[in-house]
């Protein structure tokens, strides 16, 4: 499981220091998790994962999870429904990352006001 987070962590540009400070897990939890001294419990994986973009199915496996038959690309066409033919699969592709930022963004906002 560390090293799919390594790569979602990676590929975003993210240090370990960065997700502790964006998710106010502390930094020797991540120590611990590359250690192999633990795992992080369910509600940190879901802030980590909220943090990342991704779910936590993913940070598990490494597989995206199907529920309800909603998939990136069913959400995708959903929500560009009168532009897919406009733009080019990089450009739809870009744009989605964007929306998956801007939700992980607002969640995080929601979570901190609970603090």
């Amino acid at each position: 499981m560390y090293d799919i987070y390594c790569k979602v962590r990676d590929a975003k540009g993210y240090k370990d220091a960065d997700v502790a400070r964006g998710t106010g897990i502390t930094k020797s939890t991540f120590s611990d998790w590359k250690n192999g001294r633990s795992a992080p419990k369910q509600e940190k994986l879901e802030k980590i994962a909220t943090f990342l973009g991704v779910s936590v199915t993913y940070l598990r496996t490494g597989a995206q999870p199907e529920e309800n038959g909603l998939t990136d690309a069913t959400l995708k066409a959903a929500f560009y429904a009168d532009h897919m033919d406009a733009l080019t699969a990089d450009e739809l592709d870009e744009m989605w990352d964007d929306v998956k930022a801007y939700a992980a963004f607002k969640l995080k906002q929601k979570l901190d006001k609970r603090r």
